[in-house]
Order: C-alpha cells, then structure tokens, then sequence
C-alpha cells in the first residue's frame, strides 16, 4: 500500500453520491510538486462519517491537506494536449487551515484613524478662524 499526503486547492463541487457499496464523497484538488513547476490533479474518495465534514467544509479553492492510500495514477492529456498526472485515492483523514480573520491579514486591514491621502477633510471647529 502506498500512502500518499496531499497538499493542495479544491478544484470544483464535492461529489457526494450512492453507489451500489454506500454513500460517498469526492473532491479533486490541484496539488503542485515540490519544485511548483508542474501540478497533479488528486481525486480523493472520501467513505462513512466524513462525508457530511467534508461536505460542508470543502469548497472550491480551498486550501486541503488529504492524507490516504492511492488507487491509481494515470498519465492524462488534457483536450489541448498538456499532459499531466492524476493520483486517485482512498482519503482517510484532511485537514483544512484556519481562515485568517481580517485582523491577521495585514494587506487588507484599513485604517480609520487616518484619512485617506487626497482626500478633503472637514475642518475642526477649533481651526476655523471666524
């Protein structure tokens, strides 16, 4: 058995559907390898009390971490003739990073002590002259 780790972006929907052995769940994730110059495509296949989590907390974009053992790896050619490689697997656990809050994201957080430069600014009653 091969194990696998997989590090990587929600690609689409999550399919949860019933089969002839049950219900199940897949989600498809784009991981990049360790040199980030070429992606995987992972299809993770999620069984039992998982489903409902994964669900409800996989959407698209989405950073995952799924760990499992593979199936398959197939080399695919995408209709414009890239080629790349998809892994399927038997998830059995992920885990999703915490969200930032806009507290922690420094690049969005605004400032409403300062006003914005070029804009005009009510004058203080105390700066007025008259």
């Amino acid at each position: 058995m091969l194990t696998l780790v997989a590090n990587g972006y929600v690609t689409g929907e999550v399919k949860a559907e019933e089969t002839d052995y049950g219900r199940r769940a897949v989600v498809s994730i784009r991981a990049k390898t360790t040199n980030g110059k070429q992606s995987h495509f992972v299809n993770a296949t999620f069984y039992g009390k998982k489903i409902e989590t994964v669900t409800r907390f996989m959407e698209d974009g989405r950073l995952v971490t799924i760990v499992g053992s593979v199936k398959t790896i197939a080399n695919k050619t995408k209709k414009d003739g890239t080629e790349y490689v998809a892994i399927y697997m038997d998830a059995t656990d992920f885990t999703l990073p915490e969200r930032q809050s806009e507290e922690q994201m420094p690049s969005q957080r605004r400032s409403t002590s300062a006003p914005a430069r070029n804009q005009p600014q009510e004058p203080d009653e105390d700066d007025v002259p008259f």
